[in-house]
């Protein structure tokens, strides 16, 4: 009628469980934890203990972030600044071909095309 249950097999799922659980939450620590808030991490941080005698908590230094993040919008200021030939390295759409490649004309352009006006043939 009732399933007779063995509690060693029960509390041997559960370990396995829990550490499956305990074993993923770290993989995810280590892969996603620079996404976490400062505040966030140093809240978890604090309570794990570590070191030889498992009573010393010490806090991972955490690199300031605000001159790399004013660097780094410079840079993209200056980017967008630029025209798309300085930026990439090669055209990304098929916009940026045209005027990707140097000029055919190998002695420049002049607009005056070398025509001279002669003052005495126009009249007064």
């Amino acid at each position: 009628m009732c399933k007779e249950v063995n509690q060693v097999h029960e509390m041997t799922q559960w370990k396995q469980r829990v550490e499956g659980e305990m074993k993923s939450a770290q993989e995810w620590e280590d892969n996603w934890s620079f996404l976490v808030k400062k505040e966030t991490r140093q809240a978890s941080e604090v309570g794990q203990p570590t070191g030889a005698s498992g009573g010393e908590s010490s806090l991972n230094p955490i690199k300031s972030i605000g001159d790399a993040t004013a660097n780094d919008l410079e840079r993209c200021k200056h980017m967008q600044r630029l025209p798309p030939k300085a930026k990439y390295f090669r055209p990304l759409t098929t916009q940026q071909e045209l005027g990707w490649r140097p000029p055919i004309e190998l002695f420049g352009t002049d607009l005056g095309h070398n025509i001279q006006r002669n003052d005495e043939l126009w009249a007064d």
